[in-house]
């Protein structure tokens, strides 16, 4: 049974829907008697899916399972993975952004999620700025 779904904002015939099984079905309006793909996304019921307004290829889903997905819709393995320690009851995108996201869990707390770099750059810029305050440090003394 389905529990969520969401029309792509540019490829008007594409559209998501969740299930209570917690799969996601990518789905056409030219094609109402197959799926155009199939996500393993959720333990249990989808509760939202929602394409990304900036990235015509990435949606987002969450479910009572405590985890909000970003999924790139040509992927059947999700982007990223956010556990909120609690059963999350919708997401929203930011309007302003990207890459930033609104979650609500059930324990009635609104949650923030932006994507947290990664990489060998960002593993060098921290690495950079630990030694820049150690060498302050020796400065002083």
């Amino acid at each position: 049974c389905g529990t969520a779904f969401d029309f792509h904002k540019e490829i008007d015939y594409m559209f998501l829907v969740g299930t209570e099984e917690g799969k996601i079905y990518k789905c056409s309006k030219s094609y109402s008697s197959q799926f155009l793909d199939t996500y393993d996304a959720h333990n249990t019921s989808v509760d939202t899916v929602s394409w990304n307004p900036y990235h015509t290829k990435v949606f987002m889903s969450c479910s009572s399972d405590w985890t909000v997905k970003i999924w790139d819709h040509t992927i059947k393995t999700p982007m990223f993975i956010y556990d909120l320690n609690s059963a999350v009851g919708d997401v929203a995108w930011a309007p302003y952004s990207s890459t930033v996201f609104a979650a609500v869990t059930t324990d009635g707390k609104e949650k923030k999620g932006q994507e947290v770099q990664k990489g060998p750059a960002v593993e060098i810029a921290k690495l950079d700025k630990l030694l820049n305050l150690v060498r302050e440090v020796k400065i002083k003394t």
